[in-house]
């Protein structure tokens, strides 16, 4: 299986104050209630991201459109389609092609041109777009679209995304679990109010890292307070990391150790069981049949994995003992990534009995295999276990015993 991730709940009452600036300007994290949910996060990326963007790259799109097609015809849209393929959508009946740049994080394999689909055009890419952060670098995994009076770059600004469905996301735009209350937003709000290019993310080892551009956003530099010493120690920064030179049009500063709560299961999850738990009162009647009632009902996914050991070229060991199992308490939120890099919920037909039609695959959801790689919202179960041995089968402390974890549907 590929690579999957336990993200537990993200804390972030301590997190208020500025604890860092870019120039004379800080970067200020509000009080918890100016916070998502009182500054209870489901996770670290909904803290950073906010599962989407802070700006609408829909608007962008659009205004490209608007100069390279003739006369302005109708608007273009990105989208991902039911078979988990990035496509370019217009709609006005003009012709367009795509052309990748040397890097082609988006699956487009080659040019591709816009064929005719519904009153528009679309184009399709031909291969799977890439798990994991999205680089936008200048001229290398920028995308070049050309219509009927121009050609030009898509998107227009250099930066590091945490995922291409986050890139997609409008955090203000989206019915699902989006919210604008994030540090994206916050820290775009003050340094970069108008072009909102810095980014937050989570990378495949699990660090996080911000993008800005450069040189025209200056460098974060951390605050000599207590508030700095907190957003590091939350977040895995130590302080003397460095960002180094601008590369493709941005810079990129990554913490030196992985986020607390964040565990990249490298070996992939080794088995996922689904089930229902009903529980209730039954008795039995004198004349020997039994009538019950139910007094909870719910859906149960049992994690099966490995670790990696205190031999091995990664050690898991330690930072899931002590940085993101006393998170893993009853009741505790978590979210179980199936595909690590692919931040969309789980969501299948079979599960959504709405009465309305449902959309299984998109820049949101993610249905392939049952939801299998998607992102479910989960509670630590009642019954999980509540003590992880970290035990090893006989030989070098390679890879641990298997470790189960017990989760609730949460919405």
């Amino acid at each position: 299986m590929s690579e999957g991730a336990i993200l537990c709940g993200f804390d972030a009452a301590t997190l208020p104050g500025s604890p860092y600036k870019r120039g004379a300007t800080n970067t200020t994290i509000p009080a918890t209630t100016s916070m998502f949910d009182g500054g209870r996060y489901r996770d670290a990326v909904a803290f950073l991201t906010g599962y989407g963007a802070p700006k609408d790259s829909a608007v962008e799109l659009a205004a490209l459109w608007a100069i390279i097609s003739t006369a302005g015809a109708g608007t273009m849209v990105m989208g991902i389609d039911e078979n988990d393929r990035v496509y370019l959508q217009t709609s006005a009946n003009e012709a367009f092609t795509v052309t990748p740049g040397a890097s082609d994080p988006w699956g487009w394999g080659g040019v591709v041109s816009s064929v005719a689909y519904g009153s528009g055009q679309r184009a399709t890419a031909t291969m799977p777009w890439t798990r994991g952060p999205l680089d936008v670098t200048v001229l290398v995994s920028q995308m070049v679209i050309e219509a009927g009076v121009g050609a030009d770059v898509f998107p227009q600004h250099a930066a590091r995304h945490h995922s291409l469905p986050g890139f997609l996301r409008y955090a203000a735009g989206d019915a699902d679990d989006t919210s604008t209350a994030c540090l994206e937003d916050w820290e775009n709000d003050a340094q970069d109010n108008a072009s909102r290019r810095i980014r937050w993310g989570i990378d495949a080892d699990g660090h996080v890292f911000c993008s800005w551009p450069s040189p025209s956003i200056a460098d974060l530099v951390w605050n000599a307070n207590a508030a700095a010493t907190a957003f590091r120690a939350a977040l895995g920064f130590t302080g003397d990391e460095t960002a180094g030179s601008a590369v493709g049009g941005r810079k990129v500063l990554t913490a030196a150790l992985p986020c607390p709560g964040v565990q990249v299961i490298r070996r992939g999850f080794s088995q996922r069981t689904p089930r229902r738990v009903n529980r209730g009162e039954a008795s039995e009647l004198l004349d020997g049949t039994v009538r019950g009632t139910r007094t909870s009902t719910g859906v149960e996914h049992v994690y099966e994995l490995d670790l990696r050991g205190t031999l091995a070229t990664v050690d898991e060991e330690r930072h899931f003992l002590r940085h993101v199992s006393p998170l893993l308490f009853p009741g505790a939120a978590v979210s179980m990534y199936g595909r690590w890099g692919d931040p969309r919920r789980a969501r299948t037909i079979g599960e959504s009995r709405t009465g309305a039609a449902v959309e299984t695959t998109d820049k949101s959801n993610v249905g392939q295999f049952g939801g299998l790689e998607g992102r479910r919202r989960l509670r630590v179960a009642p019954g999980s276990s509540e003590a992880f041995d970290l035990g090893y089968v006989d030989g070098p402390r390679l890879v641990t015993q298997r470790l189960t974890i017990v989760g609730r549907e949460d919405g």
